[in-house]
């Protein structure tokens, strides 16, 4: 429950300014953190439900954020990436939520930056190795 209220706080300060749901923030940012990507390697990575992903690709599509290309080994599959027009708002995107994480730990002294940032070293330690 804190973490979901955090995220959506954060989301509220940057949708402000790039108007997304976090769900689409979510989906842009792995097309660009990939060259190439497949919608069903997006749904299976962010836990998405395929058919809002589809409504979601389908909408930056038509604002010419992404574009896909057809495989050339199986017609069926289509790449996904970012166009310039997308790489340029992912960038936007990103630069809003380091504003944002920048105000909010721009509030701890600065032992406490450090106290948060081992803490998240070990959160990330422990999950990666479940």
């Amino acid at each position: 429950s804190f973490y979901l209220s955090l995220l959506s706080k954060r989301q509220q300060s940057i949708s402000a300014s790039l108007p997304l749901s976090l769900t689409q923030a979510r989906v842009l940012e792995e097309i660009a953190s990939k060259k190439e990507t497949t919608s069903s390697a997006i749904s299976h990575t962010l836990g998405i439900d395929k058919s809002q992903l589809c409504h979601i690709l389908k909408d930056f599509e038509q604002t010419r954020m992404i574009q896909r290309k057809r495989s050339q080994k199986d017609k069926r599959i289509f790449y996904l990436s970012l166009t310039i027009k997308g790489t340029e708002y992912a960038k936007s995107l990103v630069l809003a939520q380091n504003r944002a994480l920048q105000k909010e730990l721009g509030s701890l002294t600065e032992e406490n930056q450090v106290r948060l940032i081992s803490a998240m070293r070990d959160i990330q330690m422990l999950l990666e190795t479940k």
